[in-house]
């Protein structure tokens, strides 16, 4: 059986109505208006796996069926890090050193601000998080719901969360919530993986989620950041082609918009329009990457030194976005 709270969150996908519980395995629209089961719903039905609602259209783009494919086997298998066995989704795109797991940690913690003060009794929308919600964003809040397309990372976000989960198997393109439930969403590095074409539909799903007075938190990376404009410095200096210098490690759909691009999709959800922005900011949340802090922080002897020497480079440049390979863009609606 799902809960009363998460079914109260939910709307059909076929006609926006509420959603009620058929039975043990099926919930069935409810119709508009009426959550309890007594309207005039269009009849679409949606099963329940291990107790999450599946609330999924019949079809999916090739891209999400890439994506759903790599989470459900990689987020599980491990990998060797140093002395730890992590998903090896984790370690085909981070820095998995003791220092590159600091880096990554201070600069994302900075932004827990965003959600200080949306009150104990709010909900909290992880969009995307698989097998790895962001614990220390939603603690503020009293739910922490997790929506993803993978019912193995939901299984496994509802068991690091506990009681706080309420989790939905759907799809950021078609968000199975209803209208401005949700007082803070987070979309941690998961727009990118989305087609370029439908980033857009994605960012409007989850701006109409949040309501009046919410907050939008987004990571995103940066197309035109410093470390890309180095890295093709470098490939052209040592005349090599840009196969050549990609990491060995598996690696599936990426696309990032540039920062104009991308605020004025999320703006135009809050109803700021145009590619000005609007309430939405971009603002750094990691000046550089992987491909840049794997080796530095792995000199021996020295890569502490040149940790230190990167985070002093951060402070001094991190008020332009413009230059970093990570971005946070922090939203909130009037």
């Amino acid at each position: 059986m799902v809960d009363t709270e998460t079914l109260g969150l939910l709307r059909c996908l076929g006609c926006s109505g509420g959603i009620a519980q058929q039975d043990e395995t099926t919930l069935r629209c409810a119709g508009r208006g009426d959550d309890h089961g007594d309207g005039d719903g269009c009849g679409k039905t949606y099963p329940v796996v291990e107790g999450i609602p599946v609330i999924l259209t019949d079809t999916e783009d090739e891209v999400g069926s890439v994506i759903r494919t790599f989470y459900e086997s990689e987020w599980k298998a491990g990998a060797d890090a140093g002395d730890r066995v992590v998903p090896r989704a984790r370690v085909a795109h981070e820095d998995m050193s003791g220092l590159g797991q600091r880096y990554i940690y201070k600069n994302e913690a900075r932004f827990g601000r965003v959600f200080e003060g949306m009150g104990s009794s709010g909900l909290f929308l992880d969009a995307g998080c698989g097998a790895q919600p962001r614990e220390e964003f939603g603690a503020g809040f009293g739910k922490h719901v997790c929506v993803d397309f993978s019912i193995e990372g939901l299984i496994e976000a509802r068991r690091v969360l506990g009681d706080r989960a309420l989790c939905v198997c759907g799809s950021l393109l078609d968000l199975p919530f209803k209208d401005g439930v949700f007082d803070g969403v987070l979309a941690s590095h998961v727009l990118y993986h989305i087609d370029a074409g439908q980033q857009f539909t994605a960012a409007r799903e989850l701006t109409r989620a949040v309501g009046r007075g919410g907050r939008v938190l987004v990571f995103y990376g940066n197309p035109v950041s410093l470390e890309r404009r180095l890295a093709g410095l470098a490939r052209r200096v040592l005349g090599k082609k840009r196969s050549d210098m990609r990491s060995a490690a598996r690696a599936f759909y990426f696309h990032a918009h540039p920062i104009g691009v991308m605020r004025g999709y999320l703006a135009d959800g809050f109803g700021a329009g145009g590619l000005g922005g609007g309430r939405v900011r971009a603002v750094t949340l990691r000046l550089f990457g992987r491909r840049i802090t794997a080796p530095l922080f792995g000199v021996p002897v020295i890569g502490g030194v040149l940790y230190l020497v990167v985070r002093v480079v951060e402070i001094a440049l991190g008020w332009m976005p413009g230059l970093a390979t990570y971005v946070a863009y922090v939203g909130e609606k009037d």
